[in-house]
């Protein structure tokens, strides 16, 4: 017998993940308008992608002479010159590609925004789910207190209770109904922070589970290198890298192609029968990389970027894995003392029972009971609190874990 309970309880836990409500509220979180900003910025960036990779435009320059010079053929009156300039081989495709891999960075930062936002999502999706259990907990104790009182009035006539103990649990009673109410204010507090995650109405009103059990949460053994928050150093690294290749290119010549056209006047000339005759040349030209300063400069700086990603990646990852091991730890000191609560209240309410039976047949102290009453509350509340925070657990294994 003991044998099947245990397996009902373990399989109780195992079907304990998350809620299908919680599910249906994560995927709304499409709609939060921050992350919807990434995909305009991904598609500014492929096109960035496509405007860096096209050539310089041309440039064209007309030079009229008020006073023309005067040349063998005639007065120059005017000077047409087209030039284009032409950058390094190479050096277009590789500013495309990092623009691409920019966009592509983009991407990944939307996947971190997500993951935070789940994380917030689910936090407080729980902590609902708790203030809702809490209000359950309360009213139950409320209509036990209420019955107790009608017990505790008869006892009072009977001379078996005083009349302060009644002023006591009338105290009691009072004390819930505030917390109740507080209780309320504070889930209204938590669904708005949801609903603004969400982009969802004011109104909106999320549903939250009957009954949780203890999760069993599957703690990962590693970090997954393809996590959001790990991939995005590989990705700040490549683009470094790519701003290296560039100005390597940049520190090349830049080639310039042009043609020059010369309007010549016509003058009669006994000598010269070509008079009037327009010139029109080709021209070919390129720069001179003589400042290396500010290319070294460039180089440094995308290197020690690189080296720093690196350092930062590797304390990430380290981070994550401690934070998992942590988890663990507090995830199974939690299951320990929900197995203490729980054989704690089974004792309490034992108690109770007996401090009931001896003051329904003899005049006892009332106030023992009260001190039984509110330890049990505070073990079905603790009780409570240990599986929200093992669900809380849960959630931050999930964000560590990439999901």
């Amino acid at each position: 017998m003991k044998k099947i309970i245990i397996l009902i309880v373990i399989f109780i836990t195992a079907l304990a993940q998350e809620p299908q409500e919680l599910t249906l509220l994560l995927n709304k979180i499409e709609n939060n308008y921050k992350i919807r900003s990434y995909q305009n910025l991904y598609r500014m960036y492929l096109h960035k992608a496509e405007a860096v990779s096209s050539f310089k435009d041309p440039v064209i320059t007309i030079k009229p002479f008020i006073f023309p010079i005067q040349t063998r053929l005639g007065p120059q009156w005017l000077v047409v010159d087209f030039t284009q300039p032409l950058p390094y081989f190479g050096l277009l495709k590789n500013k495309s590609l990092k623009e691409e891999l920019n966009a592509q960075l983009v991407k990944i930062k939307k996947d971190k925004n997500l993951l935070q936002l789940k994380l917030q999502a689910r936090k407080l999706y729980y902590k609902m789910y708790e203030k809702t259990k809490l209000q359950e907990i309360i009213k139950n104790y409320l209509d036990r207190y209420v019955s107790l009182k009608n017990f505790v009035e008869i006892n009072v006539q009977t001379g078996k209770t005083s009349l302060a103990d009644l002023v006591t649990l009338d105290q009691l009673i009072e004390e819930l109904q505030t917390e109740l109410q507080t209780l309320q204010d504070e889930y209204n507090a938590l669904q708005t922070k949801l609903n603004k995650i969400i982009e969802e109405d004011r109104t909106f009103t999320a549903t939250v589970p009957d009954t949780l059990f203890f999760p069993e949460i599957d703690f990962p053994d590693s970090i997954d290198p393809k996590h959001p928050f790990l991939s995005s150093y590989d990705l700040e690294q490549q683009i470094s890298e790519q701003a290296i290749k560039i100005n390597e290119l940049e520190n090349k010549p830049q080639f310039f192609v042009g043609a020059s056209y010369s309007l010549i006047g016509k003058y009669e000339s006994p000598v010269l029968d070509r008079t009037g005759t327009d010139a029109f040349g080709v021209k070919i030209g390129f720069t001179i990389p003589m400042y290396q300063k500010k290319y070294d400069n460039i180089e440094f700086l995308e290197k020690e970027r690189i080296e720093a990603l690196k350092l930062q990646q590797k304390d990430t990852r380290k981070l994550f894995e401690y934070q998992i091991v942590s988890l663990n730890q507090d995830y199974e000191a939690l299951r320990k003392k929900l197995q203490l609560y729980n054989k704690l209240k089974e004792m309490e309410n034992s108690v109770i029972r007996l401090r009931l039976n001896e003051l329904s047949v003899e005049k006892s102290n009332f106030n023992d009971v009260l001190k039984e009453e509110i330890k049990l509350i505070s073990y079905d509340k603790n009780i409570l609190f240990l599986i929200v925070k093992a669900y809380l657990i849960d959630s931050e294994v999930r964000f560590y874990s990439g999901n």
